[in-house]
């Protein structure tokens, strides 16, 4: 795959701007991620200090992962992260990820990033499988996924959640 084709810098949502991850965004986005309640479905802790949430976004420095910030049209606030991991070039498939900060949860938010990443990459690459996964007890997560077009594949453990870890 063309790398520039697949990563896009930015992508325009109708509230958002999905902006590539940077590391100027590590004190807004460890805003959020050190809240345990934002962290209790995701496969890592809340991060601890600042420190963290910067390994966090250098993580997403990898040519199967990529890691867009979630902002504000109207306040140029960063309100979460929207990424894909586990990109395989060769069976052309790639998991979808979300976080949003608390204060804004249940806004379709999520919804909205997952959703135009997945058109996305869709319409201009050769992906042909989009995954997402969430925790079972994680309902509203679950709801997500398919308000953004994905269905119901498999019920089981994919990821034990690694206790500490700074990486999705």
């Amino acid at each position: 795959m063309d790398e520039q084709r697949i990563h896009p810098e930015t992508i325009e949502t109708g509230r958002f701007v999905l902006r590539e991850l940077s590391l100027e965004d590590a004190a807004e986005i460890y805003s959020y991620t050190s809240d345990p309640e934002v962290t209790r479905y995701v496969f890592f802790d809340a991060h601890k200090d600042v420190n963290q949430t910067v390994a966090y976004i250098a993580s997403f420095n990898h040519p199967n992962k990529v890691g867009w910030s979630m902002v504000q049209r109207h306040t140029k606030r960063v309100v979460g992260i929207v990424f894909l991991h586990s990109i395989d070039e060769v069976v052309d498939s790639a998991e979808l990820a979300y976080n949003v900060t608390r204060d804004l949860w249940g806004r379709g938010y999520a919804t909205e990033a997952s959703r135009d990443v997945i058109d996305h990459y869709f319409s201009e690459t050769t992906l042909s499988r989009i995954d997402g996964v969430c925790m079972i007890e994680h309902g509203a997560s679950e709801r997500v996924l398919e308000k953004a077009g994905l269905d119901l594949q498999s019920v089981g453990e994919v990821h034990p959640k690694k206790a500490g870890t700074p990486s999705a």
